[in-house]
């Protein structure tokens, strides 16, 4: 006896514009979030800031959110650096991988495809970001008390995240005209 298989999801072509953006942004996250590269430099950079010789009395302020603003700071000043640079070779690696016959072949159109890239890749991109900031937010909580929680939620989503959505957005959209080494050139020059 033969048994037919249901298909559970209608084919692509039949979904709406925000169902082929939202498969796309998970197609592109889960790509991205496996890559070594974007938790070796991201973290890295976390790293260095965080090696670096601090202020006097840095890390003596009572204030929470003086002390969160300030290491808000300290993510702010290299991170979007390290998150433009690891998406800006998409261009490239696209084109060495010869992926864009490939995905223009798919029934998706290039707006919810470059829509998902952006959200994904930028989503993934910012995972070790916000990873390490909830670790930091757990040692100043262990250090100064549970007040700095919501302090650092703020400070993470109004210090932090627009920036780096800034950056994501570009760095998925502007490597298309200008190359992937000008761009990370210019990122480096505009945020330093």
């Amino acid at each position: 006896m033969t048994t037919v298989l249901q298909r559970t999801a209608p084919p692509t072509a039949a979904r709406t514009w925000w169902a082929k953006t939202v498969a796309a942004a998970r197609y592109e996250y889960l790509m991205q979030v496996r890559r070594p590269a974007v938790w070796l430099v991201v973290i890295g950079l976390i790293a260095l800031r965080c090696a670096s010789p601090f202020p006097p009395g840095f890390t003596s302020t009572t204030d929470h959110s003086t002390l969160v603003a300030d290491w808000a700071f300290n993510f702010i000043m290299l991170c979007p650096i390290g998150v433009g640079a690891v998406l800006a070779d998409r261009v490239r690696r696209e084109s060495r991988l010869e992926l864009n016959d490939l995905l223009t072949s798919t029934p998706t159109g290039i707006g919810p495809r470059l829509w998902g890239k952006a959200i994904g890749a930028g989503a993934a991109t910012i995972t070790p970001v916000v990873l390490a900031w909830v670790g930091l937010l757990g040692y100043l909580t262990a250090q100064h008390g549970a007040g700095v929680i919501p302090v650092g939620l703020a400070a993470f989503a109004a210090i932090i995240l627009p920036g780096l959505v800034f950056i994501s957005a570009c760095s998925v959209t502007i490597p298309y005209l200008t190359g992937p080494v000008l761009y990370r050139l210019g990122v480096f020059g505009y945020w330093i």
